[in-house]
């Protein structure tokens, strides 16, 4: 399993967060482990719509992914510890985005005694850009609004957290698959 870096305003007790990822059979499967002492949750968000707009709000973990190569369209899923999913393609950071409304993208989950876990699988057709090398990134956001904690396999420097950063996709076939 891959460790989560923490964002370097995270708390001192903010948690930690792993992940293993594997491919096969045309899936890409992402293995979540989240240690946490508090789950933040919301109920009301659906378990039957990929468009939970708000759910990054409350626990969730995350993968952007593309095909071929770094830059370009590129796919976000997240998934909240009681199942509830939200899906948009993003064609440019924060200027343009399309809601996903069907996705051949599969989840599991479980609370734990420290926390919680989450199993995301993907259709590797599902991803945009041409055939070629995995690229994306993977993460985490966790706790309550007035201690907010964000992790990632390659997380920013600055001061703000950011995660709709394609320059810090990783190659993901060469580097964890």
């Amino acid at each position: 399993m891959q460790k989560l870096t923490a964002h370097h305003l995270n708390s001192l007790n903010s948690g930690q967060v792993q992940v293993s990822i594997k491919k096969f059979d045309g899936y890409l499967q992402f293995d979540f482990s989240v240690i946490t002492n508090d789950i933040n949750v919301d109920p009301s968000f659906s378990l039957d719509t990929l468009d939970n707009i708000g759910l990054w709000n409350f626990d969730v973990v995350e993968v952007f992914l593309r095909k071929g190569n770094p830059n370009g369209e590129y796919l976000e899923v997240q998934v909240s510890p009681l199942g509830q999913k939200y899906a948009l393609k993003v064609i440019s950071p924060r200027l343009e985005t399309l809601p996903v409304q069907e996705l051949d993208f599969h989840s599991t989950q479980r609370e734990t005694s420290n926390g919680f876990e989450v199993s995301i699988k993907l259709s590797y057709a599902e991803l945009p850009g041409e055939d070629g090398d995995i690229y994306g990134n993977v993460f985490a956001c966790l706790g309550t609004p007035d201690n907010r904690c964000y992790y990632a396999l390659n997380i920013n420097k600055e001061e703000t957290p950011d995660f709709h950063r394609p320059d810090l996709f990783l190659n993901l076939s060469k580097e964890l698959l």
